[in-house]
């Protein structure tokens, strides 16, 4: 009796194709994952990649908000324009320092030495009129004068820090301190110095301050160290200058 071999090709043929299925399932399946896992991956490194360059980012922009040094620009004259030192002149370094803080917030630069002497003249004479002085003007006198003569909002502050003066230099406002002369220790001074002193302060480094200091005529950007600066500002005080209290001013538009 002959066999039949269908029944035999049957099984074996679908049980191959049954095989053959399960591997193009298996073999699909792990090409897919291998894709999927690779882009989550790509999308991954892309936003630390991202991420990197946000932080680097904002890494640079604080570095460019944090200012390492200031120094606005303060037009200079001295107190003794032409090299005049006679009287008023010995006496105008709170005067002048509010002229230079007046030129700068106008964007004016000093020329002829004559107007400026003239114009020192002028708020001298302004003083003497309406107060009665001019000589040795203390913080809260001289910010008055600022503020009646040239109409600006002049405020006075006390017992002051070092970062009080470096923040509003920030800000682009020159200030204006008062001193004990002959603790700057300036070699342009004549002698041990003036007793009483005002200047601007316009700038800092990392350890000193840049200034312009009217009481001569090298002043123009003249830097004090911080510790120098710091001890000697001090307000007139009465003449009791040493015991007097730290303060600046700061004349706004």
């Amino acid at each position: 009796m002959k066999k039949n071999n269908s029944f035999v090709i049957l099984p074996i043929g679908f049980i191959a194709l049954i095989l053959a299925l399960i591997l193009y399932i298996i073999y699909f399946e792990s090409d897919f994952a291998f894709t999927r896992n690779s882009k989550t991956i790509d999308r991954r490194m892309g936003n630390t990649i991202s991420n990197q360059t946000n932080n680097q980012q904002a890494g640079q922009t604080k570095t460019d908000q944090t200012a390492t040094q200031v120094n606005l620009n303060v037009p200079f004259s001295s107190q003794a324009p032409g090299g005049d030192w006679s009287y008023p002149f010995e006496h105008t370094c709170e005067e002048v320092s509010v002229l230079m803080v007046h030129y700068y917030l106008k964007g004016k630069t000093f020329g002829d030495v004559n107007e400026t002497r003239q114009e020192l003249l002028d708020i001298v004479n302004f003083e003497n009129q309406k107060y009665g002085f001019s000589n040795d003007t203390d913080t809260e006198q001289t910010a008055i004068f600022a503020r009646d003569y040239y109409g600006y909002n002049v405020e006075t502050f006390y017992n002051i820090t070092l970062d009080d003066i470096k923040r509003e230099l920030k800000d682009g406002n020159p200030v204006i301190v008062p001193t004990a002369g002959r603790l700057l220790g300036n070699p342009n001074f004549t002698g041990l110095g003036p007793i009483y002193h005002m200047l601007v302060i316009k700038g800092y480094t990392s350890d000193e301050f840049i200034t312009n200091d009217g009481g001569t005529r090298n002043g123009a950007n003249y830097r004090y160290s911080y510790k120098v600066l710091k001890n000697a500002i001090h307000d007139w005080n009465k003449g009791d200058i040493l015991n007097g209290r730290s303060a600046m001013i700061v004349i706004k538009k």
